[in-house]
């Protein structure tokens, strides 16, 4: 090899990425406080590596656990949905009856707007935790 091709013993190579995977690289790069040779060359290394099993395991966990918060904040979002409608949306022909008054009561004395935002405080619990896996 001569002078042009190697770095301080280490072999140069050009590559060419696709468009926006150097802006990528760019931001993995700042994000993990390393240069952008560094942040490349400890992907590619990553990609070498064999898998052992209690890392597939470990990730396989990660995943479940990522699947039941997701889960859990849908179904907890669908709830406030159904509550919300119950409590704000008005009989088809726009008219107060004394029944829909009624349960509008009966809502609002169970605390329904309370279930809502305890619902909410652990949505946003749930969302924090499977967030805090990724990072």
């Amino acid at each position: 090899m001569n002078d042009h091709s190697q770095a301080r013993g280490q072999d140069k190579f050009v590559v060419r990425l696709p468009e926006g995977m150097r802006d990528q690289i760019e931001v993995a790069a700042r994000k993990a406080g390393r240069s952008m040779n560094a942040e490349f060359v400890q992907r590619l290394a990553e990609s070498f590596e064999e898998r052992t099993a209690p890392e597939v395991a470990s990730l396989q966990s990660d995943i479940r656990i990522l699947k039941a918060a997701l889960q859990a904040a849908h179904q907890a979002m669908e709830n406030q949905n159904r509550l919300i409608n119950v409590l704000t949306v008005q009989p088809p022909d726009a008219e107060l009856t004394p029944e829909y008054i009624e349960m509008h009561r009966r809502l609002v004395a169970e605390g329904a707007w309370e279930k809502i935002w305890a619902e909410m405080r652990e949505l946003s619990k749930s969302l924090k935790e499977a967030l805090d896996l990724v990072e």
